[in-house]
């Protein structure tokens, strides 16, 4: 299933990227909008958010990451309080 397909259904999707690797993305896309604000936005062009985390180490916006870190358990448990 693609967006195509749900452009319909969907009013605001955001997807939250689990992980990459060269040829497959895994993502979830969460669309939970209550029916009066789904009436009140019908008409609407649909939105996107596209959600990242990001590591506590990565302070200058331009430094690049792996974008699997939440899976390596070792990055997640890294005290970066101490860093300087």
């Amino acid at each position: 299933m693609t967006l195509n397909t749900l452009e319909e259904e969907i009013q605001e999707a955001i997807p939250k990227l689990f992980s990459m690797a060269k040829e497959l993305t895994w993502d979830k896309i969460k669309s939970s909008l209550d029916n009066d604000y789904r009436k009140k936005v019908f008409n609407d062009p649909p939105m996107l958010h596209l959600k990242v985390a990001i590591p506590p180490w990565a302070t200058d916006k331009k430094e690049k990451f792996n974008i699997n870190w939440e899976h390596n358990e070792w990055l997640t448990k890294c005290d970066t309080t101490n860093i300087s």
